[in-house]
């Protein structure tokens, strides 16, 4: 999968706000809330099968309440990141049989890794992505799981490479900033630079399929005033080939690369020499196809009228639209196994209630964001008292209540509430007063 950060960081319009969550939640911050006093986007993997039209949370970790989705096998496992407002963030994996699981569970013992992230997995089961380790933060690594006879181990691919994707070989795709930042696979060990085409910088590689073809883009000068543009590439048997202004995201093992191109707005299909144009959803303004398996079965999203982002299936020449999550606006349909299995992440507005608020507090206390009972206890209740006035109709009284409820937070946090979750709550408590109703 070229991964969950990749998979966000290039999308228009409400997806940069995704990857605005993801990037606070790594570091301690609330996740962004929606214009006009609406409640935070949240976020949440699904599956979804072509077979049945049907899409299935896949909800998030102990300890977290959102999740995004990078990568899926042919056996079904799909990896990827949860995380909450908290910084509280880990890599996780699921399947059928198991359900959401913290890769650092798979961890040999000891190993000094701590996995914020899953990019991509193999049939094998082989993860990579990023994390840290003895400390260090930003580290690729390498995970191989026990298996029978054998015990699991991890490689150290370093600070300076970022993973993106891998295949059924165990070889590793991703950007290497040892010296300027260029495309490169990992195998074996070595690290080896694909190059960049004369006349452009910043090279990356997203994704590689079996046979070691490998798709992504560069920056290329550009007439002002755009200072440059991506162009997608595919790099092939040693030869470097230019598809034009746009980016590469997916590759199937016959060669046929998806993306987007910047001249259409749309997304396309590449196969031997020729480009199709996929076209949008209707009433869609742009697409993006990100993955594609075996089949010529593709996906990815396009950008409704509305502003919302939709998830595609595209396939027999027809673009279908998968829809998103029960009670979520926009969706991304990411990557697509051999089986027609699709693996995205949707989002949407949660209102802030008190409801909502209680939950959020005995999850903090659970992860350890909120050190005893005690201090718990007392958040809930002013909660109660709030909410028993709220449905009389008595503002004046749950907004005071509510600045009571502000102010503890404000004495305990750093101390006894962790401040990345009292500044969450403190901002909740906020929109509780202003939308009195």
């Amino acid at each position: 999968m070229n991964g969950t950060m990749r998979q966000l960081r290039r999308l228009a319009g409400g997806v940069c706000v995704a990857m605005t969550a993801l990037a606070l939640a790594m570091i301690g911050g609330a996740s962004p809330v929606a214009a006009g006093g609406g409640g935070p986007l949240i976020y949440h993997a699904f599956l979804y099968s072509a077979s049945t039209g049907m899409m299935s949370d896949l909800g998030a970790l102990p300890g977290r309440d959102q999740s995004m989705a990078s990568d899926i096998n042919d056996l079904g496992q799909v990896v990827g990141i949860s995380f909450n407002d908290t910084g509280f963030a880990a890599a996780f994996i699921w399947s059928a049989s198991t359900g959401m699981q913290d890769v650092n569970t798979l961890l040999p013992a000891n190993s000094g890794w701590v996995l914020v992230s899953a990019e991509g997995i193999s049939n094998s089961g082989q993860i990579t992505g990023f994390g840290t380790f003895n400390g260090q933060v930003q580290h690729a690594y390498l995970l191989t799981p026990a298996g029978i006879g054998a015990s699991a181990s991890i490689g150290d691919l370093g600070q300076l490479f970022t993973s993106t994707a891998i295949n059924n070989a165990g070889t590793v795709a991703g950007i290497d900033c040892s010296i300027a930042c260029g495309a490169a696979v990992y195998s074996a060990g070595t690290l080896t630079r694909l190059g960049t085409p004369a006349g452009s910088c910043c090279s990356r590689a997203l994704e590689i399929n079996d046979a070691g073809q490998v798709v992504g883009g560069a920056a290329f000068p550009a007439p002002p005033p755009i200072p440059q543009e991506d162009h997608a590439l595919l790099y092939s048997g040693g030869t470097i080939l230019d598809l034009g202004a746009g980016e590469a995201l997916g590759i199937n093992n016959g060669g046929k690369v998806v993306g987007t191109s910047f001249s259409s707005g749309h997304a396309f299909l590449y196969s031997a020499g020729t480009m199709t144009d996929l076209g949008t959803l209707p009433g869609a303004s742009y697409s993006e196809a990100e993955g594609i398996n075996d089949t010529s079965q593709i996906v990815g999203y396009a950008s409704l009228a509305s502003g919302d982002l939709h998830g595609f299936l595209y396939r027999a020449g027809a673009m279908a639209d998968i829809g998103t999550l029960p009670g979520r606006t926009s969706s991304i349909a990411h990557r697509i196994n051999a089986a027609g299995q699709v693996a995205g992440t949707s989002w949407g507005v949660t209102a802030i209630t008190t409801t909502s608020m209680r939950q959020d507090i005995n999850q903090l206390l659970a992860s350890g964001a909120i050190k005893n009972a005690g201090i718990a206890k007392s958040l809930i209740a002013k909660l109660n008292a709030i909410e028993a006035a709220r449905a009389t109709g008595d503002c004046a009284t749950a907004a005071s209540i509510a600045q009571a409820f502000i102010h503890e937070l404000q004495a305990q946090s750093g101390k006894g509430v962790a401040a990345a979750a009292a500044s969450t709550l403190i901002a909740d408590a906020q929109v509780l007063i202003t939308n009195c109703p």
